[in-house]
């Protein structure tokens, strides 16, 4: 397992708009649009490169480079699209239509590519020891409040489901509605959120072997690697 003091190696960069618009969260949805399209035939082939490079792992203990790239390049296509406009609202710049990195839009995202990986783990990563993270990222994306109604009034009952990162998002639109600014503490953590979601989603995607970390990395950067205390060094050495 990854140790909590080292860099994971799916880096998330999410930097905020310093000056975003009080209304433009309300319309973005619909300006994405050409880009759900175009990522609606990319996900179709981020899948079916994902089977191909099951097997190569599986006989070889290699992600092929050109497929890990384009697999990397469609991940980083998908958050940009996301951080502007259904899971971060963290600019009012339109996304590139592009694969390629660009260290001049605020998202952006990057994954160490591996020369070896574990050709056992490929069978059951994506699933078995996914499922941890499943139910917490569940909780956070598609986990809800019940409402139950009394039998005795024409309502009845129900359940309405209410995401977490949804609230948070409302909270930071009405926030920006009347304030022009979005809450550092609150921005922060929802980038924590979607960094966890990404990392899962590498890992389960067949791109490393080390485990996702249980933790909020929260902000817009990928936090600093703890460097070794003198004891602790003189200790190991």
């Amino acid at each position: 397992m990854q140790p909590e003091t080292a860099l994971y190696p799916v880096r998330v960069r999410g930097d905020l708009d310093p000056a975003l618009s009080r209304w433009q969260w309300l319309v973005k949805w619909i300006l994405a649009i050409p880009h759900y399209i175009v990522l609606f035939f990319l996900h179709i082939a981020y899948v079916v490169v994902t089977v191909i490079a099951f097997f190569a792992i599986l006989f070889t203990g290699k992600y092929p480079r050109g497929l890990f790239d384009f697999n990397v390049g469609v991940l980083r296509w998908r958050w940009r699209v996301l951080f502007y406009a259904l899971s971060a609202l963290g600019t009012d710049r339109y996304p590139p239509f592009s694969l390629r990195p660009n260290s001049e839009y605020p998202a952006d995202l990057a994954v160490d590519y591996p020369e070896q990986l574990h050709r056992g783990l490929v069978l059951i990563k994506w699933w078995l020891l996914a499922i941890p993270h499943y139910l917490v990222l569940g909780a956070f994306f598609y986990g809800g409040m019940r409402f139950m109604g009394n039998g005795d009034h024409d309502w009845g009952s129900g359940t309405i489901l209410v995401p977490l990162i949804r609230v948070l998002l409302l909270i930071a639109a009405v926030a920006l509605l009347f304030t022009a600014r979005y809450p550092k503490g609150l921005y922060d953590f929802v980038i924590g959120i979607n960094r966890w979601a990404i990392r899962v989603l590498a890992y389960t995607s067949l791109m490393r072997d080390e485990y996702p970390p249980f933790r909020l990395d929260m902000g817009p950067r990928e936090p600093e690697p703890l460097a070794a205390s003198p004891s602790g060094a003189a200790q190991g050495g």
